[in-house]
């Protein structure tokens, strides 16, 4: 009775993308409220990643038993978990000092030049890690004024957020380099940096 009148479901499309989208924010809120409440219960940046593992294996066990699939989760293992993974342990790499280290030559030399060598080398990392900081800083904020995102089906997935990942790792880990190059110059941490060599050929005999 109504010739010109055309029905769509345009309109609920438009809720349906934007429950998803919703679903989405909450999951990262999520994910990153319980990243870090992991984080202080263990002190560690690792463990936690091997507790948030369930996300994955929940999408594998939920896809292959109820066929229901986990939107987003491919987008936010790759953008968010392994970006954390990978740069906020830096400053507890840089703290415990368990970088890779190659100190044939260092250990033949007197111990003054051995406290010269560490300071050039501490002063030298810490440059490094504060410009990669401030560099990483600006792309985040970047990608932040952007709202950069990923569609991970029909769920828009940010991934700006990882992105301060990269400068939050650089700026902590240089300011620990800054901290053992004081206890260098001050001589307050003198004897661990030249005692560190001695022990680690002694360990290797």
């Amino acid at each position: 009775t109504f010739p010109d009148v055309e029905r769509g479901v345009v309109g609920g499309i438009e809720e349906e993308q934007k429950f998803m989208e919703e679903v989405g924010r909450l999951i990262l809120i999520a994910i990153g409220a319980m990243y870090i409440l992991l984080a202080v219960a263990f002190r560690s940046y690792a463990q936690p990643l091997l507790l948030m593992m369930a996300h994955v294996c929940l999408d594998v066990l939920l896809r292959q038993v109820f066929g229901i699939i986990l939107p987003g989760t491919l987008e936010i293992v790759s953008f968010h978990y392994m970006v954390i993974a990978v740069f906020l342990p830096l400053a507890l790499v840089e703290l415990w000092r368990k970088s890779v280290a190659v100190d044939i030559v260092y250990l033949m030399l007197p111990r003054r030049a051995q406290l010269v060598l560490i300071a050039l080398v501490l002063a030298t990392t810490a440059a490094v890690y504060l410009g990669l900081a401030w560099r990483t800083w600006g792309d985040a904020m970047g990608a932040m004024r952007r709202g950069d995102f990923l569609m991970g089906g029909r769920l828009e997935v940010p991934t700006w957020q990882s992105r301060f990942a990269l400068p939050l790792g650089f700026g902590s880990a240089g300011l620990v380099a800054l901290w053992q190059l004081w206890g260098v110059l001050s001589g307050r941490d003198r004897d661990s940096w030249t005692q560190q060599g001695a022990n680690t050929s002694a360990e290797v005999e």
